[in-house]
C-alpha cells in the first residue's frame, strides 16, 4: 500500500511539473477581433502577438512587419507575401474559415505563430 502511494505522489508531482513546463511556453493570444486592423511584427523566427484570434466573418487587414527577410504564409487561407525589413506589407481578407491555421515562414520551414478564428455565436 505504502508502495502504490508513493507511485501515485511521483506520478503526480510529474504531471504537475510538466504542465508549468508547458505551461510558460503559451504565447497569450490577442482579444477576438469583430473587423478592423490587426498589426503584427516578425521578430526571428517568432511573430509578436504568437496567436491572432479573429471572430469569424472579421474583415481584417494584417499588417505585418518583419526583422529579416520572411516569406510569409497563411496556411487554409492561402495567404502569402514576401516581407523585407523596414516595409510594412497589408493582407487583406475575411475571416470565414474557423479553426487554427499555421502561420509559417515558407523558406525556412519555421513556424512563426497561429491565426484562431472562432466561430459566430460561440467560444
Amino acid at each position: 500500500m505504502a508502495q502504490r502511494l508513493i507511485l501515485i505522489t511521483a506520478a503526480l508531482v510529474v504531471l504537475i511539473a510538466l504542465f508549468f513546463i508547458f505551461q510558460s511556453r503559451l504565447a497569450a493570444p490577442t482579444a477576438p477581433t469583430a473587423a478592423g486592423t490587426i498589426a503584427a511584427r516578425v521578430d526571428g523566427n517568432a511573430l509578436d502577438p504568437a496567436t491572432i484570434t479573429l471572430d469569424e466573418g472579421a474583415q481584417t487587414i494584417l499588417t505585418l512587419t518583419s526583422t529579416r527577410r520572411v516569406r510569409f504564409h497563411l496556411h487554409g487561407y492561402d495567404l502569402e507575401r514576401t516581407l523585407t525589413p523596414g516595409e510594412p506589407v497589408s493582407l487583406t481578407f475575411t475571416a470565414t474559415l474557423t479553426g487554427r491555421f499555421t502561420i509559417e515562414d515558407e523558406d525556412s520551414g519555421a513556424q512563426l505563430g497561429t491565426l484562431l478564428v472562432q466561430p459566430r455565436g460561440g467560444r
